[in-house]
């Protein structure tokens, strides 16, 4: 009987000690998870479990302390780099055009690719600053009406696309209302407009279309293009990603509406259009 109240305890104390590590490895997983997500604020519980486990936590949570530190790091050095460069780069800009309308001839041609690269390199310099105005500012989310952000924008839009041939049309409800940072939704609808025209042949159709599932608000821009490989399209919309090396932009245009969006908690993807170009789906939590 001694025997069998010993085994009884032991059995007990084992299940204890097996449930509570269970739940501080849970813990410290979930935690982990969170900071391989991008939640690098999250900490992982230090004061649970056994000495091996409460290190290994310590590890963890210093090194998001770490990488938190280097992204704000890198951060201040894009924002710093930036205004440095703007004032030069907006006065080389003006210097070049001066210079280029005292040209003639042949010159004048010969010219231009000195004045679109000065242009590209202020227009990628004014998407850096915006990039760390993004990543510096604090995600306070509200409720917004895309459906009307959508067709306020299209609106807007109607006159570069009447002058670039370009038939631009909205799809969708009078209202919607997501869950988003304010100013998101005019602005990703603005990047994926401006990348659609530039996609899209004259005549083409560009369609904004705004729909909810019941679970989820969608956007979606498409264009009739030439449209984007898999590989290309998941690439897309990482920073500086531009499709050749003669492609105008900053290839900062998807990775900021990317940012915009999951700083608003939502998803932004790439999907191959059935026009043959490119379909820019953006999804939002309901409201």
């Amino acid at each position: 009987v001694f025997a069998l109240l010993i085994l009884l305890v032991a059995v007990a104390l084992g299940y204890v000690l097996s449930t509570s590590l269970t739940r501080t490895v849970r813990q410290i997983g979930q935690a982990v998870e969170a900071i391989g997500q991008g939640q690098l604020e999250t900490t992982a519980p230090t004061d649970l479990g056994p000495p091996e486990l409460r290190r290994l936590a310590e590890a963890i949570n210093a090194t998001a302390a770490r990488l938190i530190r280097l992204l704000e790091l890198e951060r201040t050095f894009v924002e710093n780099a930036s205004h440095q460069l703007r004032t030069p780069l907006a006065a080389l800009q003006l210097h070049v055009e001066n210079l280029q309308g005292g040209l003639e001839g042949p010159d004048v041609a010969s010219f231009e690719p000195v004045r679109r690269e000065v242009a590209r390199l202020a227009r990628l310099v004014s998407s850096l600053l915006e990039m760390a105005r993004i990543e510096a500012a604090p995600a306070v989310v509200s409720t917004v009406d895309l459906a009307g952000v959508a067709r306020e924008r299209v609106d807007y839009w109607q006159p570069f696309a009447d002058e670039l041939g370009i038939v631009l049309a909205y799809e969708g409800p009078e209202s919607l209302t997501v869950r988003a940072v304010d100013g998101v939704c005019e602005q990703v609808v603005d990047n994926l407009l401006s990348n659609a025209f530039d996609a899209s042949p004259s005549g083409g159709p560009v369609r904004v279309t705004v729909s909810s599932n019941g679970t989820g608000a969608h956007l979606h821009v498409v264009d009739a293009g030439v449209g984007l490989s898999e590989d290309e399209r998941h690439a897309a919309l990482g920073r500086f990603w531009r499709g050749t090396p003669e492609t105008e932009g900053t290839g900062l245009g998807l990775a900021i509406v990317d940012q915009l969006v999951r700083l608003s908690g939502g998803t932004v993807a790439l999907l191959e259009a059935k026009t043959g170009g490119v379909d820019a789906s953006v999804t939002f939590d309901l409201a």
